[in-house]
């Protein structure tokens, strides 16, 4: 190659090319002999440029191979790292490994102790157990000597628990009723006709309250000028709450509203009477029984309370009934259907017991009502009030009443079945 970077042949080569572009013609010498100088200077720059675009080319070619030299040193430095984490995990897992070996070595050092600590303790445990079982032994000559020392307590304790469960069963104490039960109306009437005691009562609206003294309560009632309140029922109760509370239910469908501390109702005063005398006597009853009574006799008790409340009352509904059972009676159907007048007999254990339980006083001031009659008495008999109606009928200085009002401490409550001039011994 020349200095200019080509070859002669090259140049004539550049030359022709350049003519060409240039519209010479190559034959012409007098054109080329003019042009050569700026021709050759063409074509040399035309050889550097070419050299360039080769070494550019080449430089890139060089870019491209370092860049790829570069990814796979970037990678080979990944995967350094990479093996290098993997063996550090490998070392960790080789520690945690020669760790669990150690703590699992212990572990097998401490078994090895419990073993021979459960060993020595089976060994203590059997020398217990066989202490253990003269022991015993022991205790069963103890237990069966108890036993017998037992036996003969419990037939001498047998005994007595037999007389005292006659006497419990018979227990039965009332205790005192110190609250009321009332039921009050509304009384419609000009104050003249008051005045001369003409009165009326609007409807079968009625209220129902609680008081410890009927008669206070009524005159609270009048204060002011709410005038017009009248008490016409009063029962002496154990817990009049309770009793306000039963008769709430149980006449839910006919309740107003609760006004004043009374509860208003539109039944017919008989059905609340009815409740309230039904709700005190189950209440009272339980209230006054002992924890020790049986199931039976503690039933039998407010059977026959509540018979007692119900018998002794003149009732029209059962006219009919009681005329039926009075031709039974007559015709002597069953032995126990005699009629009341059978008390008279010598026979009748009700009248040897009234016979040596009431005093005839004949003072109209002594008080005394079946109810707690037939709570002292030992004796069980559905007729009873009929028996003690037919006893005393006749006697002189004895008065009885289905109905009467009774004084109750310092205040007087209405009751039914009342004898008047007797009094228990």
């Amino acid at each position: 190659m020349s200095s200019q970077g080509f070859t002669e042949a090259q140049v004539d080569a550049v030359e022709a090319i350049i003519c060409q572009s240039l519209n010479f013609d190559p034959n012409d010498k007098r054109l080329l002999h003019y042009k050569r100088d700026k021709i050759r200077e063409k074509a040399k720059r035309l050889g550097s440029k070419r050299e360039a675009e080769e070494a550019k080319k080449e430089a890139e070619e060089s870019k491209k191979e370092a860049e790829e030299a570069k990814k796979e040193a970037e990678e080979s430095k990944k995967e350094a790292e990479e093996a290098k984490r993997e063996a550090e995990e490998s070392k960790k897992e080789a520690e945690e490994a020669k760790k669990e070996a150690e703590e699992s070595k212990r572990e097998a050092e401490e078994a090895k102790k419990e073993a021979e600590e459960s060993k020595k303790e089976a060994e203590e445990a059997k020398k217990e157990a066989e202490e253990s079982k003269k022991e015993a032994e022991e205790s069963k000559r103890e237990a069966e000597e108890s036993k017998k020392e037992a036996e003969e307590s419990n037939a001498v304790a047998g005994a007595k628990e037999a007389e005292l469960a006659k006497i419990r069963t018979k227990i039965y104490e009332e205790l005192p009723k110190l609250d009321h039960v009332y039921v009050s109306k509304e009384v419609v009437a000009p104050q003249w006709r008051l005045a001369i005691g003409q009165a009326e009562l609007a409807s079968d609206a009625h209220k129902v309250g609680k008081a410890v003294d009927p008669r206070k309560r009524e005159a609270q009632l009048n204060t002011g000028s709410a005038q017009g309140a009248r008490v016409i029922y009063t029962c002496a109760t154990h817990n009049a709450k309770i009793i306000e509370d039963i008769v709430k239910v149980a006449q839910r469908r006919y309740h107003i509203a609760s006004i004043g501390g009374c509860e208003h109702y539109n039944n017919a005063v008989e059905h609340s009477v009815d409740v309230i005398d039904i709700a005190t006597t189950v209440v009272d009853t339980l209230a006054s029984s002992f924890e020790y009574m049986k199931r039976g006799v503690l039933f039998r008790k407010v059977i026959g309370n509540l018979e007692d409340v119900w018998g002794v009352e003149n009732e029209e509904d059962n006219e009919d009934k009681d005329k039926e059972k009075d031709k039974e009676k007559d015709k002597g159907k069953g032995k126990d259907k005699d009629p009341p007048a059978a008390i008279a007999g010598e026979a009748n254990p009700l009248k040897d017991w009234l016979d040596t339980t009431v005093i005839v006083t004949g003072n109209s001031s002594d008080v005394l009502l079946i109810a707690d009659l037939k709570g002292t008495c030992h004796i069980r008999d559905k007729r009873f009030a009929e028996y003690v109606e037919e006893y005393f009928r006749g006697v002189r200085g004895v008065t009885f009443h289905a109905v009467n009002s009774v004084k109750v401490g310092e205040t007087w409550a209405t009751k039914r079945g009342v004898l008047k001039g007797v009094q228990l011994q």
